[in-house]
């Protein structure tokens, strides 16, 4: 979680960024998904006693892309890529792996648990 945040904190306050002055609701909307995939997994690493490993490869990727544009802004002056096309397919990607994170852990548990969720039984009257 610890780099989670300093990477969000990095980038926009060392760099002169002016995406939390223009777009400050995509910035939470991006930092709120890898917060929250970081502490679904620690929940689901917690019931299923598995290793917690909370960094994965599009976390990653996400956290290169903004501190390579983070760099680049502290540096030179100028982004090497649109930081709000940046900061959109952050959010895209982060919560597009939140929804799949959260539909393989339903999945497994109800294989695991050998239970029915969101199902509807009709009852057949006589």
């Amino acid at each position: 979680m610890f780099v989670v945040v300093g990477v969000y904190l990095g980038y926009t306050l060392l760099s002169d960024s002016k995406l939390v002055s223009e777009h400050p609701k995509l910035v939470h909307l991006a930092y709120g998904a890898h917060y929250l995939q970081g502490t679904l997994r620690a929940m689901v690493s917690a019931a299923t006693l598995e290793d917690y490993m909370p960094y994965r490869r599009n976390n990653v990727l996400m956290w290169l892309l903004m501190i390579v544009n983070g760099m680049s802004l502290y540096l030179k002056r100028e982004a090497l890529f649109d930081e709000y096309m940046m900061i959109v397919t952050v959010a895209m990607v982060g919560w597009a792996c939140v929804l799949h994170q959260v539909y393989y852990t339903i999945e497994d548990f109800k294989r695991v648990l050998k239970i029915e969720m969101f199902s509807i039984k009709v009852k057949k009257t006589k």
